[in-house]
């Protein structure tokens, strides 16, 4: 009974947001798009969303308002699915359970965490020098959400040297039981704070989305890595929903028509290289690449549940990175999608060993 009043409860409060909406909001909305308002939705839309202020002026208010329709109908399909849930507890919780109750050899995790770390170094040391060069820029410095807080200072030489030198200790104390679960924390906190930075430069990369999600969690991680490994499923459920999002705004946005090897073709001319000319030159080819890379990013999650397909999914996803700075010569070969992937590492390496039963419990 308490079950079904939940469900109508969430279905109520479902149906009253998208009322609020077309009755209150979508006319606010309107005004900001089209004029300069004053009322205090547009100081909660520019807070939250600062690059509108000029992208509002590059596209259509139908376009914008489109945006915020698939906001509400991806809002229904989420409390669709939970309603379900609720409905169907029963028989989910047992599945949910076991699920979480995932098991790996800690020798698999720490490796997994070593080529993690090692890629963090890397890239905050290259970072660094990227920051200290904007710092000379920082008129066009435009601080989001807390960054207010922050000012363009932080990009001085010095404390970016300084942020590499508390990191080099940090990654030095991960060694030690006592203190890997303060240097997770302090290594999680300058890189998300780092990623941030350029983003006040209007500098965002999409591409370390996944890294960001495994350093939310990983400190609890190493808390204790033998009683919290629920974390790495956390972290390979997150990115397989990540290839599985990628593929279905293809749909929602623009329907099967993203198949259409056109827009195939365009995205390629816009990038020219010879291999992408080639690859343009055919629609039959644009179609095939079109088809295949929807196919693989909405089916990625299966491999959450059937363990056996992870390295066909991962060697497909090492080679669509690697396919993709090959033909259009963007980004680098060394992708922070493809260091994400060896979170999988566990799971393929516990088909092939056996795992002690010490680490077993």
């Amino acid at each position: 009974m308490r079950n079904k009043t939940l469900i109508l409860i969430l279905i109520g409060l479902n149906l009253l947001g998208i009322l609020s909406y077309f009755t209150l909001i979508e006319d606010e909305i309107i005004e900001y798009l089209t004029s300069e308002p004053t009322s205090s939705l547009s100081n909660i839309i520019e807070l939250l969303f600062p690059k509108l202020l000029v992208e509002k002026n590059h596209f259509s208010v139908d376009f914008f308002l489109s945006r915020v329709h698939q906001i509400l109908f991806r809002t229904s399909l989420a409390n669709l699915l939970v309603c379900y849930i609720i409905y169907r507890k029963e028989t989910i919780t047992p599945i949910w359970n076991s699920y979480w109750d995932t098991k790996y050899r800690n020798t698999d995790i720490q490796i997994y965490l070593i080529i993690l770390y090692s890629f963090l170094a890397y890239t905050l040391y290259d970072w660094s020098t990227d920051l200290t060069h904007l710092y000379r820029l920082s008129d066009f410095y435009k601080p989001v959400l807390l960054y207010h807080l922050i000012p363009p200072f932080i990009l001085n030489k010095g404390i970016q040297l300084s942020f590499i030198v508390i990191e080099a200790i940090s990654l030095v104390m991960l060694f030690w039981n006592k203190t890997r679960k303060y240097s997770a924390i302090i290594i999680s906190f300058i890189f998300i704070l780092e990623y941030g930075l350029f983003a006040c430069f209007g500098k965002v990369d999409h591409g370390y989305i996944t890294i960001i999600y495994s350093l939310l969690v990983l400190p609890i991680l190493l808390w204790n890595i033998k009683k919290h490994q629920w974390v790495i499923t956390l972290i390979q459920s997150a990115i397989a929903l990540s290839y599985f999002q990628a593929g279905s705004e293809k749909i929602l946005l623009s329907g099967l028509s993203w198949l259409n090897p056109t827009h195939f073709q365009q995205f390629l001319l816009m990038h020219p290289t010879p291999i992408s000319s080639w690859i343009a030159s055919s629609l039959t080819l644009c179609f095939i690449l079109s088809f295949l890379t929807l196919c693989f990013q909405l089916t990625f999650p299966i491999i959450l549940f059937v363990k056996k397909l992870t390295p066909i999914y991962l060697i497909s996803a090492i080679l669509f990175h690697i396919g993709t700075t090959f033909v259009l010569d963007i980004n680098s070969y060394l992708n922070p999608w493809i260091i994400s992937l060896t979170v999988f590492y566990p799971t393929i390496a516990a088909r092939y060993k056996t795992m002690p039963e010490k680490e077993a419990t």
